[in-house]
């Protein structure tokens, strides 16, 4: 998992910059300015970081899904094995 923090600054300084250069009207000619219009002007680079930042929060880890996984097993077998004496009686 990557750090939810370091994802969100990344995002909101990303955005500053892409409406810096959108408010700002900079002329982009040659090479740079391409990549320039093509990662900030275009906010790609805003909304990968973005939705990297949600699936991150959305998506569980491994260690978590296995802990809740074994805490209902646990609990169903408790459950299980306390109601076996009741029902031979």
């Amino acid at each position: 998992m990557i750090n939810q923090n370091l994802l969100d600054l990344s995002t909101s300084i990303l955005l500053i910059i892409t409406m810096s250069v959108r408010v700002s009207s900079i002329y982009l000619s040659g090479a740079l300015g391409y990549f320039l219009c093509t990662v900030l002007v275009s906010e790609n680079a805003t909304y990968c970081t973005m939705y990297a930042s949600i699936i991150n929060l959305t998506t569980p880890s491994p260690g978590q899904s296995l802990c809740i996984a074994h805490l209902f097993f646990r609990e169903e077998l408790i459950g299980y094995h306390s109601n076996v004496p009741w029902a031979t009686i």
